[in-house]
């Protein structure tokens, strides 16, 4: 199963990392800023997926959750700041950044949530 979450995450890494390089992407009719949902949307995904990886530990673990959301951070500030590079003629936008920060974020606190949630009590007072 870890395997099969581990080719789901990176077919959607190297699909996101095309989609947001491809050189000089103009999309008509785009209201002004909405594309800040698709990137809060797509960087979320990513870290959950990358969450569910389990690279650091079993998925829920707080381990696994902080460092994974450290990393999803990470590269959500990579990918923002190699559309810079030239070729790519992108735009490099402190807005889409905040959005794909927001995105991992939103999915680090979702897991710790679900990590809450399916927590076993205490067992240690029980008669």
């Amino acid at each position: 199963m870890k395997l099969a979450i581990r080719a789901v995450w990176l077919v959607y890494a190297v699909t996101i990392t095309t989609l947001t390089h491809w050189p000089q992407v103009y999309i008509p009719g785009q209201a002004y800023r909405a594309d800040i949902f698709i990137h809060i949307g797509a960087f979320g995904l990513w870290a959950c997926l990358f969450i569910a990886c389990g690279f650091f530990g079993p998925a829920l673990s707080m381990q696994n959750i902080i460092r994974s959301g450290v990393v999803a951070a990470a590269y959500a500030l990579v990918d923002e700041l190699t559309q810079a590079i030239p070729g790519i003629n992108r735009v490099v936008d402190p807005l889409d950044l905040l959005g794909n920060f927001s995105g991992t974020a939103l999915a680090t606190l979702a897991a710790f949530f679900l990590r809450s949630r399916l927590r076993q009590p205490d067992r240690a007072l029980a008669p």
